[in-house]
């Protein structure tokens, strides 16, 4: 209970963790990071989506925290009308035409809205093999599978940094943040923060160090998780 009554922050990813089956939102999962924020927890969208897609997202869910896009390369927060890019964007179409002549892969609906990670409909491919053959032209690039989407990006994206750069931004310690995700991509945050959350989903990896784990997946994990953390703090007022 102490250690949720700390948090100041919850950093959420979208896909898989938010949504479920068919890739849809959880209304239950929108209602309790409603009731948290509420509870004076600023939520933080964080997710390997573009910045149009996690800004209108979060306008709508009514959270207040920054948003981290594009796997952590672009940090945005509307409150103090900040946005940072912390890589060196890719040659998107020069990247998207060589993949798509080598190995067929198509952007996905959101690339004329990437600025630095490029995203790929995912298909059967060796990532490594993806990643050797734009070494090869000339790109230092880092290549990740989502779960939802195949990711190009510069080596030093990563959201542990774009989650760090987004803390300080609001002067929050990144020990006092709770983070829940549920891929590969969201363990470098998990490891990062103060208060790893893991939902049925999460990769076995991350609930290794998670400090709370609930049996629910996707947006009914999150939604109760959500709701410890706004009942923690709305204890520690009624306390104080």
């Amino acid at each position: 209970m102490e250690k949720l009554q700390r948090i100041r922050m919850m950093a959420c990813d979208v896909d898989g963790t938010l949504t479920g089956p068919g890739h849809k939102l959880s209304l239950e999962a929108a209602s309790a990071l409603r009731e948290l924020e509420e509870a004076g927890v600023p939520v933080c969208l964080i997710s390997g989506n573009s910045l149009p897609v996690l800004y209108a997202l979060s306008v709508y869910l009514g959270l207040t925290g920054p948003v981290v896009a594009e796997n952590g390369a672009i940090v945005y927060d509307r409150l103090l009308g900040r946005k940072l890019t912390l890589a060196t964007p890719l040659d998107k179409e020069a990247v998207a035409e060589a993949l798509k002549k080598r190995f067929n892969l198509e952007p996905t609906f959101q690339h004329p809205y990437r600025e630095v990670d490029l995203a790929f409909k995912r298909r059967s491919i060796s990532l490594s093999e993806v990643q050797g053959y734009l070494e090869e032209l000339g790109y230092k690039v880092r290549v990740t599978d989502s779960g939802f989407a195949i990711h190009v990006s510069p080596p030093e994206v990563s959201k542990s940094r774009g989650l760090a750069e987004a803390c300080k931004l609001r002067g929050v310690a990144l020990s006092e943040v709770a983070a829940v995700g549920d891929s590969q991509t969201d363990i470098d945050m998990l490891k990062a923060v103060g208060v790893p959350l893991a939902i049925a989903n999460t990769p076995p990896e991350a609930k290794e160090i998670a400090a709370l784990t609930v049996e629910e997946p996707n947006g009914r994990g999150v939604a109760k998780l959500a709701r410890m953390i706004a009942e923690a703090h709305t204890r520690g007022v009624k306390l104080s």
